[in-house]
C-alpha cells in the first residue's frame, strides 16, 4: 500500500509522466513561418509542436509566436499518435526491361503515391537522385512527373562507389573475367596498386556485400571475387532505403488559417472540444 500511495504522489508531483490516457490535452501550435517556410524538415506555421497532458502555454511559448488548444474530451494518446506524427517518404523501383546477355536494366523509381500531397510536395525530383545514380555508375533516360527512369549495368554498378561506399575504387582498375548471365555471377578482377588498402580489409568488404572471395594476391595488390546480380540489386536497395526512406516533413498535419486566426483572436489560448478541434486540424497531404 505504501508503495502505491509513493507512486501517486509521484506522479501528482510530475504530471507529465502520468501517461497517454490523461484527460484534458495540451496541443502547443507554432503560429508563424520558420525563417525557411520551404524547408519541410522546420516547425512551420501551424505545425504542432507539443502534445502533453499539462498546460504549456508558459514562458517564451506564448504570442505571438506560439498559442495552445486545450481539449478538453480527448486524452494525450488519441491525439499525439493521429495528429503528432511526420509525414514520412518511401521510395520504389520497378524493373522495365532487362538485357540478361548484358546484364543491363532499366528501372523506374518513385515515392509512392499514399507519400505525395495532391499538389506533389514530396514527390521524386531530377535533383534528389541524380548524384545518388550516379554514384552507382547508372544514367538517368528519362525525368517524368514524381518519377525517373534510369539505366545500370550491374558490372559498373559493382564498380561504383555508391556499391563500396568509398571514393577510392574510382581509381582502381576493375577488369570483368567472366560472367554468367543465367546465375547472374561476375568474375571481377580488381587491382588497387598504389593504395595501402590492408587485403584484409577489402577482403572484408567483398563478402560483407555477399561476394565471394576467389584468389588474393597481395604482393600484386590483386583480388579476384565472384558477385551476384542478386547482391548488387539487394546492396542497391538496401542504399535506397537509407538515403531515400524516413522523413520527409517534421509533421504531415497543421493548424489551418481558420483556426490560427481564432487562436490568436482568443489571445493565444482556447479551449475547444475534439470534434471542434478537427475542424482546423489539415493533413497537408491532401493540399
Amino acid at each position: 500500500m505504501k508503495r502505491i500511495v509513493a507512486l501517486c504522489l509521484f506522479l501528482l508531483a510530475f504530471p507529465c509522466l502520468a501517461g497517454d490516457d490523461s484527460m484534458p490535452t495540451f496541443v502547443l501550435f507554432k503560429l508563424v513561418d520558420s525563417p525557411d517556410p520551404s524547408d519541410p524538415m522546420t516547425y512551420g506555421k501551424g505545425c504542432p509542436i507539443q502534445v502533453s497532458d499539462r498546460d504549456i502555454y508558459v514562458g517564451s511559448q506564448v504570442l505571438p509566436i506560439f498559442g495552445q488548444i486545450e481539449i478538453t474530451d480527448a486524452n494525450v494518446g488519441s491525439i499525439r499518435d493521429a495528429y503528432h506524427v511526420p509525414w514520412n517518404k518511401a521510395l520504389e523501383w520497378d524493373i522495365l526491361d532487362s538485357d540478361q546477355a548484358t546484364d543491363t536494366h532499366q528501372l523506374k523509381a518513385y515515392v509512392k503515391p499514399e507519400y505525395v500531397s495532391a499538389s506533389g510536395m514530396g514527390r521524386l525530383t531530377h535533383d534528389k537522385v541524380e548524384s545518388f545514380l550516379t554514384r552507382w555508375n547508372a544514367t538517368i533516360d528519362n525525368v517524368g512527373l514524381g518519377e525517373v527512369t534510369f539505366t545500370a549495368n550491374v558490372f559498373n554498378a559493382i564498380k561504383s562507389v555508391g556499391f563500396w561506399e568509398r571514393d577510392a575504387v574510382l581509381n582502381f582498375e576493375w577488369t570483368e573475367v567472366g560472367y554468367d548471365a543465367v546465375t547472374g555471377v561476375h568474375r571481377v578482377r580488381v587491382s588497387y596498386a598504389g593504395y595501402t588498402i590492408p587485403l584484409a580489409e577489402y577482403a572484408g568488404q567483398i563478402v560483407n556485400r555477399g561476394c565471394e572471395v576467389v584468389s588474393n594476391q597481395p604482393a600484386q595488390k590483386r583480388v579476384t571475387f565472384d558477385c551476384s546480380r542478386a547482391n548488387v540489386f539487394a546492396e542497391f536497395k538496401q542504399s535506397v532505403k537509407q538515403n531515400f526512406d524516413g522523413q520527409f516533413a517534421i509533421n504531415k498535419w497543421r493548424l489551418d488559417d481558420a483556426g490560427i486566426e481564432m487562436l490568436i483572436n482568443a489571445g493565444g489560448k482556447l479551449q475547444v472540444t475534439k470534434a471542434q478541434a478537427i475542424q482546423y486540424l489539415r493533413n497537408r497531404l491532401v493540399d
